[in-house]
């Protein structure tokens, strides 16, 4: 008699595509690739790059057209390694050079494997372009008012660009301990780092001022996390573009239209506030004639809450084009002819004050989810500007033990109800989950019952569109 058994390799994989591109489009030359992180024994990482909608990857030196589907097993078995990247010539990189770059990464490492593999990739450039740049600061986002770290899981923003327009995202974050970072960062590095507020550099950047050049940031969306019972799970806030109506303002009304909610709660806010404050031709000072800072003070205190695209500043009745504006500290930074005097104009807004909505109804079609909020100021005079927010929360939670079913001795598919966390997953037998289709796959013995224990974390529904009205008060 002869016996034998299936082989099964089992493995924790993960297919990652970039969001944010590695962005030559203004660039002269890419002198090398800097890849960085680790592969541990038994793991891979393999990479091909989307450019313009294609797949492509480098084939000896070469810009190739990636002719495979681009799923995992593809990239795994077809993308280049690590070591074919680092040894790419400046000539071979010159094929990227005026494009934008989304790396594919396929990633493996044996399911007894401690730590998957990590990876980082970015590049050495030089530029010899004449740039036209303008730099602007948002106000200081507060994420939890009790002071209480949160953390970050992403800063996404919402970009337009057109022709050679870039625009670069940088953040500066406020730690519950050491307070804030000296040095602004990329928003893709402000992942798993603590918070209680932050603040936005936004960096445009253009070749040509003739309008062919297109750079604008619609949004920027700030995903974090937070302990309070309130805000279980990760939180992801979008914030409608205040609005001045000119007369007093008593209801709102707030529609949303998502993909289906699963294991993530939805609510709505409304703030109602009085128009901004003009500050007209405040005297700053006699300019130096070098490169000076200047605090904004109006009546002996520090003016808060400035929009910085409101500066308007001049010397000696000249306008100054080129100068800083720190919305932390509310200085400016910039030089005068000397002797001059420095006068600025500027707007700032209130203080945030938001008020929950009551949800009127929810409806379903094909998928599709709308969502229509309701609210009434009871103290409407003086109320004239107002700003929608919608708040998504991720719920989070565990199970243990459920029962699956009972082992046949071949590899099972069982569909989770939840977005499981793969690192706490305890499941009978041997298993792989695939986090993208929530599929759990498992071998166990014949007649063995199949439990399974883990934590999880609800999904981002699409946000598909919104939109919100308001109703003036009737005298």
């Amino acid at each position: 008699m002869q016996l034998g058994h299936d082989s099964f390799e089992f493995r924790r994989q993960s297919l990652l595509k970039a969001r944010a591109p590695l962005d030559f489009t203004y660039e002269t030359s890419i002198e090398k690739l800097v890849v960085s992180g680790t592969e541990p024994e038994g793991s891979s990482r393999r990479v091909v790059f989307e450019i313009d909608g294609r797949l492509y990857k480098f084939v000896n030196g070469s810009l190739d057209v990636y002719d495979e589907r681009g799923e995992f097993e593809d990239i795994l078995r077809e993308g280049n390694t690590v070591g074919e990247l680092l040894a790419l010539s400046a000539d071979s990189l010159s094929l990227l050079v005026g494009k934008r770059v989304y790396p594919w990464i396929a990633m493996y490492a044996l399911a007894d494997s401690p730590v998957m593999p990590k990876i980082k990739i970015s590049a050495q450039v030089k530029n010899y372009n004449d740039l036209y740049t303008v730099t602007r600061y948002s106000p200081i986002y507060t994420l939890k008012r009790s002071g209480e770290a949160c953390k970050i899981a992403a800063v996404q923003p919402n970009l337009s660009l057109n022709g050679n327009g870039v625009v670069n995202v940088k953040c500066k974050l406020c730690h519950p301990v050491t307070g804030w970072s000296p040095d602004w960062i990329d928003f893709i590095d402000a992942k798993n780092q603590l918070a209680t507020a932050i603040q936005l550099q936004i960096r445009y950047i253009v070749t040509t001022m003739d309008g062919s050049d297109l750079a604008k940031v619609n949004a920027v969306d700030i995903v974090y996390t937070t302990d309070s019972e309130q805000l279980s799970g990760a939180t992801m806030e979008i914030v409608t573009l205040p609005q001045e109506f000119y007369s007093d303002l008593e209801t709102v009304y707030a529609l949303i239209k998502t993909g289906e909610l699963i294991d993530c709660e939805l609510k709505a806010y409304a703030h109602f506030g009085a128009p901004n404050i003009r500050r007209d031709n405040v005297v700053l000072g006699a300019a130096t004639g070098t490169e000076q800072t200047v605090q904004l003070i109006f009546n002996g205190e520090l003016d808060v809450g400035i929009i910085p695209e409101s500066i308007h500043l001049t010397a000696g009745g000249k306008v100054i084009q080129k100068f800083d504006f720190d919305t932390q500290a509310a200085t400016l930074t910039f030089t005068g002819e000397s002797g001059t005097t420095v006068v600025a104009s500027y707007e700032r807004c209130g203080e945030e004050d938001w008020t929950e909505l009551l949800q009127d109804f929810s409806l379903e079609d094909e998928g599709t989810v709308s969502t229509r909020f309701i609210g009434r100021l009871d103290n409407a005079t003086g109320k004239s500007v107002s700003a929608v927010k919608f708040r998504l929360i991720k719920k989070t939670g565990s199970v243990e033990n459920e029962s699956l079913g009972v082992g046949t001795g071949k590899e099972q598919a069982f569909a989770l109800p939840h977005y499981a966390k793969g690192e706490t997953i305890q499941c009978s037998g041997s298993w792989r989950y695939d986090e993208s289709t929530q599929i759990l796959r498992v071998v166990a013995g014949i007649g063995e019952d199949i439990t399974v224990s883990y934590d999880w974390v609800g999904n981002f529904p699409e946000v598909k569109s919104y939109i919100a009205g308001w109703e003036a008060k009737v005298s």
